[in-house]
């Protein structure tokens, strides 16, 4: 495990605008390479919300620290924190991960796209060309099953298709960190474990971090997953809190 970590973050508060009273909190996360952590809780503790906000997808957020992959996030302008975005972070939502009017092979390409151009504007040197990328996700694709899948459109395929392709996607860039929704909740148990194993052997392979949100806490401790949970006892008055367990 490598000594500094890919993020560490201190004393992150979110506060719906739509509910004023309604505000989640979480006091430290500190993910490191090939470290994947699940993140539980109860429907409508603000899960979701929490990954938007590590993804900085979701503004109005408020932190003491958010450090990723050496870049100080709260001292960034937003066109870096998207650059950064773009350049090192996958993220895999619950639903629309693929665009609906490109072939799947041709979403890849995007995604590619987008990130080595965000990592030159951030003077960062590629260690792969996109065609070796790109080759990389075709071998990854061929071992989840998908690989004759690739000139489809996303209409074409069923949900578990959909959800690897999603995966793959999310990957596709070699990210330093990964941020998953709900990856397996569409999926029956067995179909569910099988994934959820996969996904977790590549993230180790790569030396990527990931947070996957998750319903399902059984299969978290039976893959051995750090949490970070919902704590019912912390949380009070309209504040939801989630807290990191050693």
């Amino acid at each position: 495990m490598s000594k500094d970590p890919i993020l560490s973050l201190k004393d992150l508060s979110y506060v719906y605008k739509e509910e004023s009273s309604l505000k989640i909190r979480l006091d430290a996360l500190t993910l490191y390479a090939g470290e994947s952590v699940a993140l539980t809780g109860v429907s409508g503790s603000g899960k979701s919300t929490l990954l938007e906000c590590l993804g900085v997808i979701r503004p109005g957020f408020v932190a003491s620290e958010y450090l990723f992959s050496g870049f100080d996030l709260l001292k960034s302008p937003l066109k870096k924190r998207t650059l950064l975005r773009s350049a090192f972070m996958g993220i895999m939502p619950q639903q629309g991960a693929l665009i609906p009017f490109l072939r799947i092979k041709d979403d890849f390409k995007l995604t590619l796209k987008l990130a080595y151009a965000a990592r030159a504007k951030l003077g960062i040197k590629d260690l792969f060309t996109c065609h070796e990328s790109f080759a990389q996700a075709v071998l990854l694709a061929n071992k989840l099953g998908i690989g004759n899948l690739l000139e489809r459109y996303p209409e074409s395929l069923s949900q578990g298709q959909r959800q690897r392709a999603s995966f793959i996607k999310a990957l596709v860039h070699s990210p330093k960190l990964l941020l998953i929704d709900e990856p397996t909740a569409a999926l029956d148990p067995v179909h569910a474990k099988e994934l959820f194993e996969i996904m977790l052997e590549e993230c180790g392979k790569r030396k990527l971090c990931a947070l996957v949100v998750t319903h399902d806490l059984t299969l978290a401790h039976e893959l051995k997953l750090k949490i970070c949970a919902y704590d019912s006892v912390l949380s009070h008055d309209g504040v939801n809190v989630f807290k990191e367990l050693l």
